[in-house]
């Protein structure tokens, strides 16, 4: 049977890195696989470009039987086979309405966690169409013992953030709880990985530093602890490294679909410290990491610039700063605690999460779709 796959392969967001896997492995595993790409550039360094490429000139055998599986964020247009699957994901409470609209053009509909399939049920969309079908993570490079990114390298307790700089990711909240924390007087460093989605290079990077210099001015705190940025790309195959160089892994979240960043630290053995709500509810919980209070359900409408449509109105859990002013303290004060907490997460993953898992999901869903079809 022909899967021909309609979506975005090439950057180096998290998504799109779960999108190459799910490609490549179901064409290893034996599918006829096409890749339309929705975007065209394709960066130098990607580390699966040559069987992208590949995938992209596969010849389809029967387009009467074909599987399309479409990928959202894509154009509004879509391929269209002999039977559609949308796959999608979702970082707020409830699915927006122009989202179900588009739902509802297909014949079922894929996203990465339960929370995810909750907000679509939630909107109206019948059980029988919702099927979950979880990211992964790489074993083989996430590991502690490994070389660590010389240059961001330092003597100091760092937590790390990655993430664009953005209200959904929690930027405000995660400056006013360290600030909160700590001081100079503390030997520790919070060091983010960002850059501002929707502008260029130049434009995002004064941006950033405007805001910033706007928290440290109206905060109390005027003693304020260590803060460093990483404005400069880093090649995937250094992103192991750079996890290396942390003691926490950090990510105040008012929504996630599934958070390839926070699998991404608990596979390396980082404790984590993150929002009690979203997609890594299916592989976090008060054993293996910890999590923020929600202190309210809210939308982000007010608060910030919208850069996605589906944002609008929907409601996001705004973690507690009060709360995870306080957990940043703890992990930083119990240093064996949270490194213990860390390689019982790392277990978790490594025994649960790996890619293979999750392409083994799918294939099993296009082996019963194949199935169904038939009889």
């Amino acid at each position: 049977m022909d899967i021909i796959i309609f979506g975005p392969p090439y950057s180096y967001s998290g998504y799109a890195k779960h999108n190459r896997r799910v490609m490549i492995g179901l064409a290893e595993r034996g599918w006829n696989v096409k890749v339309i790409p929705t975007e065209e550039h394709i960066p130098e360094h990607l580390p699966e470009k040559e069987k992208l490429l590949n995938l992209t000139k596969t010849e389809l055998q029967d387009e009467k039987t074909a599987v399309s599986i479409n990928i959202v964020p894509a154009p509004a247009i879509y391929y269209k086979a002999s039977y559609n699957i949308l796959w999608c994901t979702i970082e707020s409470t409830i699915a927006h309405d122009g989202l179900m609209r588009r739902c509802l053009m297909f014949d079922e509909v894929w996203v990465p966690s339960d929370q995810n399939r909750k907000a679509l049920l939630k909107a109206g969309l019948k059980k029988r169409f919702v099927h979950v079908m979880p990211e992964g993570v790489d074993l083989h490079v996430h590991d502690l013992s490994g070389p660590k990114l010389e240059k961001y390298q330092s003597d100091k307790y760092t937590f790390l953030f990655i993430g664009d700089w953005s209200l959904r990711k929690g930027i405000p909240y995660l400056f006013d709880a360290y600030l909160n924390a700590f001081t100079s007087n503390d030997n520790v460093r919070l060091l983010l990985l960002t850059h501002y989605q929707g502008r260029s290079k130049e434009k995002g990077e004064g941006r950033i530093m405007q805001e910033y210099e706007e928290i440290k001015e109206r905060h109390i705190n005027k003693n304020p602890a260590k803060i460093e940025f990483i404005l400069d790309y880093i090649p995937e195959p250094d992103m192991p490294k750079l996890y290396r160089t942390a003691d926490c892994y950090i990510l105040p979240t008012l929504g996630e679909a599934w958070s390839l960043t926070v699998i991404q630290a608990m596979a390396h053995g980082l404790p984590v410290i993150t929002t009690k709500y979203g997609g890594h509810m299916d592989y976090c919980n008060n054993y293996n990491s910890y999590l923020i209070d929600v202190e309210k359900f809210d939308i982000m409408d007010d608060k910030t610039d919208l850069y996605v449509d589906f944002y609008k109105g929907q409601k996001f859990a705004f973690p507690s700063v009060k709360h995870l002013s306080k957990l940043l303290k703890y992990v930083y004060e119990h240093p064996q605690h949270a490194r213990i907490t860390g390689l019982i997460a790392q277990q978790n993953i490594i025994k649960n999460w790996s890619w293979d898992e999750a392409i083994q999901k799918v294939d099993q869903r296009l082996q019963a779709i194949q199935k169904e079809r038939k009889c």
